[in-house]
């Protein structure tokens, strides 16, 4: 297997069927802005690896196999493209193979692979339309390797287009392609719509394909529990979310039209400023502390994993903390929607700003010496460090940062930030909005601070 593909199919995603568990702090209610030593948002990586034996691996032919000599030199052409990371390639000699022995399970296996390796080649490159294109043509060929359903659907999520990425896998799935990852997957994205008896009978069919998974275990038995938990709770719908409720929470029902009424203001600030809108419905799930703390840290207010929860107790004192919190967590789910992935730093920053943090308090972190850390330190899991101070200042910087840019530039330039992202990689699409690179527009920042 060539480094390309070992990366390529070692993500079994949580949540949503996306990459990221986003988690807002409690808010600090003495204060009109939280203070910036609270840390922000938090953001958790959730990338437990699928097992290295469910990869799709290009073989050989079986040696009895009755082929020309020319099928097998093909096969062998397009097996050593694809140790060098040469998709286009491998998946030329795999066509010619296939055009001589059209019904051979092993060529459209391998073309199958090749097209996997050069549609994920295309979505690093930043071209989502082309890479969805060869995902689909990898699709049609129906073999029984789960990863091209897997990605085309990981594709479409990630352009918010949920409804496409759960053909995908329903047709996967009804044509036999029975595999753990597909039916997790597909069991994730009905928890995101609130339809948790699907849900929890999809896992449970994963599970029983591979019962050794521990990670799969993990997420049975919280869907197992969300089942329980929400199963007599009511749903509103809104402009743009599902926003559900314990009917029984006296608290919530009777503040409920001044949550949905927050919920699609904060939204629209948020589209306002993003200059994106996402065309799928979001869950909104409003909990009691209790009901929300059996899944949250005990020091957060919301998290949104492709749903959003959030704590709710008395509104008249809350309501200022939860439109800001609001204003981030839909910066999330909307971010999320990009199809190209984002850096942390851009994901926090952009939140932060949404929920109205002060951004002179954040540039007035670094009045005694610069900025410790690079930006590539500020691309990655933040959660998983230690040190107070360094989340303090990720955070801090995060927030200047971007508040930096769109005064030195525009108000408007992180829309079309976004905007350039469409067939582009991030690099390309920050060089095209910024006219400098990330490093030198960084480097400016710096010397300003």
């Amino acid at each position: 297997m060539n480094r390309l593909l070992t990366l390529l199919f070692v993500v079994l995603l949580l949540g949503s069927g996306g990459v990221w568990l986003w988690i807002s702090p409690a808010p600090n209610e003495e204060t009109v802005e939280p203070p910036i030593s609270n840390g922000g948002l938090q953001r958790t990586e959730v990338h437990p690896k699928q097992p290295k034996e469910q990869a799709p691996v290009a073989t050989e032919f079986n040696s009895q196999d009755a082929l020309p000599d020319e099928v097998f030199a093909l096969n062998r052409k397009g097996l050593a493209a694809l140790d060098k990371e040469e998709s286009l390639a491998a998946i030329e000699a795999f066509e010619a193979a296939l055009a001589l022995a059209p019904q051979h399970a092993t060529l459209k296996l391998n073309l199958a692979t090749a097209l996997v390796s050069l549609a994920l080649q295309q979505q690093e490159g930043g071209d989502h339309r082309a890479a969805i294109e060869t995902l689909k043509r990898a699709v049609a060929l129906q073999t029984e390797d789960p990863s091209g359903p897997y990605w085309l659907a990981h594709l479409y999520l990630g352009q918010g287009d949920r409804d496409a990425a759960k053909a995908v896998l329903d047709e996967a799935l009804d044509l036999g392609i029975e595999h753990a990852l597909l039916l997790r997957k597909r069991a994730d994205l009905a928890a995101v719509e609130g339809e948790l008896d699907q849900s929890v009978s999809l896992i449970d069919q994963a599970l029983a394909l591979d019962p050794e998974n521990a990670n799969l275990q993990d997420r049975a038995d919280q869907l197992h529990a969300e089942r329980d938990a929400f199963q007599n709770y009511l749903t509103d719908a809104t402009a743009h979310f599902d926003s559900r409720y314990n009917p029984q929470d006296r608290a919530i029902v009777d503040s409920l039209t001044d949550l949905n009424r927050d919920l699609e203001d904060a939204w629209q600030d948020v589209v306002d400023v993003l200059g994106v809108q996402p065309r799928d419905r979001l869950l909104v799930i409003w909990l009691d502390a209790e009901s929300y703390r059996w899944q949250a840290p005990e020091w957060s207010a919301a998290l949104f994993d492709g749903r959003v929860r959030i704590v709710i107790e008395d509104y008249e004192r809350q309501k200022a903390s939860i439109r800001r919190t609001l204003r981030h967590e839909l910066t999330h789910a909307v971010l999320h929607t990009m199809g190209t992935p984002l850096p942390t730093w851009l994901h926090e920053g952009m939140a932060q700003s949404a929920e109205g943090r002060d951004s002179h308090a954040a540039a007035s972190y670094f009045a005694d010496g610069s900025p410790k850390l690079s930006l590539e330190q500020m691309d990655g899991n933040w959660t998983t460090w230690t040190d107070r101070d360094q989340v303090t200042e990720a955070y801090a910087y995060a927030l200047a940062f971007c508040t930096w840019l769109r005064q030195e530039y525009s108000e408007s330039v992180m829309a079309n930030l976004f905007l350039n992202l469409e067939g582009r990689s991030f690099q390309d699409a920050w060089l095209l909005t910024f006219g400098v690179d990330l490093a030198a527009a960084d480097m400016l920042f710096r010397e300003q601070l």
